[in-house]
């Protein structure tokens, strides 16, 4: 499951711009159309921003979480948007516009804090990934965990 979708991406990014940065082919088009295979590059293209915007999500949480997220915290897709409208504009031209590239690092630094435990993803935060404090312990292990037991030493 992809953290974001085209449908996100035109909610932060004009068609225009989405198709200037993904139009390789140069195919007259107004609107992308998943549907349409004469937009399949373009699909594909962004789709393949989206599938590296993931990859760098997973890698930054990976040590805390059970992957892929689900379901997905808006604080998760949120970065995922911005990360993946940076990956577009970055595979056509050498840096992207100061605005986006504020908030692609913008999405590292939250990203960051969340590895860190500095950040709630929200209630959507397992428990297992919830911080232990430094005066307990917890295990997982039962009494009938146990090799060793009265029975089994008695003879020692």
């Amino acid at each position: 499951m992809a953290y974001s979708t085209l449908t996100d991406i035109r909610g932060m990014m004009t068609e225009d711009i989405l198709i200037r940065m993904t139009n390789d082919e140069e195919v007259a088009v107004t609107l992308i159309d998943p549907n349409n295979s004469a937009h399949a590059n373009m699909v594909a293209r962004i789709n393949a921003a989206i599938a590296k915007a993931d990859s760098t999500i997973d890698s930054k949480l990976r040590d805390i979480f059970n992957l892929p997220l689900s379901p997905l915290p808006d604080v998760i897709k949120d970065c995922a948007v911005d990360i993946a409208i940076y990956n577009i504009y970055t595979r056509k031209m050498p840096e992207a516009p100061a605005s986006r590239k504020d908030r692609f690092d913008d999405a590292i630094r939250t990203l960051e804090r969340i590895a860190d435990g500095k950040q709630s993803i929200g209630e959507n935060t397992p428990p297992d990934a919830q911080p232990e404090t430094l005066d307990s312990i917890s295990t997982n292990k039962t009494l009938d965990d146990r090799v060793f037991t009265k029975e089994s030493l008695g003879g020692f």
